[in-house]
């Protein structure tokens, strides 16, 4: 079936160069929780906050993220951590509500996933996401490698997680796939910092 118009956050996300996804990437057999991540992180001037999100008793643990930008604008987010032989993937699909816009506007949202693999290394981390150039390159070229749509501001991801697992694995050291290593930094509050200068 054509994907024939995807707007919201299809947009959103493609205008920021990731490459969306119809489909999650998770399934439980591949399904992890970093307690390392847990606090916050700044990338440039965003802030990226992970906390445990509350989960029934045999359902995996997951995080709930708020990412604010450096204008103070906040996004909300469910973030799984998925591991695919020894690299993780970090799964984000929004979870805050729509504010300031109509019904009609709402009802024309579509909620996707973005992917970013996650550089680990002794309590260090990093995101690096798809890019949505390099992806629409591969995909001219190679159009079988994953399932996908082509729209009018980019590309979309439609194949299902075993299938989007596959494609991460076998491009996951290239960098046909994805943009550079954003570095997550434990974030400083300036207003405590200066309180304890005081």
């Amino acid at each position: 079936m054509k994907v024939k118009a995807v707007i919201g956050c299809v947009v959103v996300f493609m205008m920021a160069g990731c490459v969306p996804s119809l489909h999650e990437l998770y399934t439980d057999d591949v399904s992890v929780f970093e307690e390392g991540l847990i606090g916050k992180w700044s990338m440039d001037k965003t802030i990226f906050e992970f906390a445990r999100a509350e989960t029934g008793k045999d359902q995996k643990p997951y995080y709930t993220m708020n990412i604010t930008d450096d204008e103070g604008r906040l996004a909300k987010f469910e973030g799984r951590m998925v591991k695919l032989g020894e690299m993780m993937f970090l799964d984000m699909y929004p979870a805050g509500e729509l504010k300031d816009v109509s019904d009609w506007y709402k009802i024309h949202m579509l909620g996707v996933h973005t992917f970013a693999r996650v550089e680990a290394e002794k309590g260090k981390f990093g995101l690096r996401f798809m890019n949505m150039e390099k992806v629409g390159k591969l995909l001219k070229e190679k159009p079988d490698v994953v399932k996908h749509e082509v729209l009018k501001d980019g590309i979309v991801l439609t194949a299902g997680p075993k299938e989007l697992q596959a494609f991460l694995v076998e491009y996951a050291d290239h960098d046909e796939i994805y943009g550079d290593v954003g570095e997550l930094e434990p974030y400083a509050d300036p207003n405590e910092v200066s309180a304890e200068k005081k």
